[in-house]
């Protein structure tokens, strides 16, 4: 004869079956509004920059535009005239930063 004892069956837990497929962060800017609000003018004015070279037809214009619209909003109730965002050389070349340098040779 053989000894058989009685096994133990123990539901799956949901905590096993699930797997990170992605994740996100967040940065909340704390400062004074005076201290904030020239970057915030300056990242509005770089980003309608851009805004006017995004077709309309690609899927990321609506998300795009709504960023914007939720930077002019921050831009207003920081006591900022998002519409008289600043456009000088300066702006535009923050914008400029990524492309990559062109060697001399």
């Amino acid at each position: 004869m053989t000894n058989h004892s009685p096994r133990l069956v123990l539901p799956r837990s949901p905590f096993l079956d699930r797997r990170t497929i992605g994740a996100f962060g967040f940065e909340i800017p704390a400062s004074t509004k005076a201290a904030m609000l020239p970057d915030e003018e300056r990242t509005l004015s770089i980003l309608r920059h851009i805004q006017q070279t995004v077709p309309f037809e690609t899927k990321w214009w609506p998300e795009f535009k709504r960023y914007v619209d939720i930077l002019t909003g921050r831009v207003a109730g920081m006591g900022g005239d998002p519409r008289v965002a600043p456009t000088n050389r300066a702006t535009t070349t923050c914008a400029r930063v990524r492309s990559p340098a062109r060697s001399s040779r």
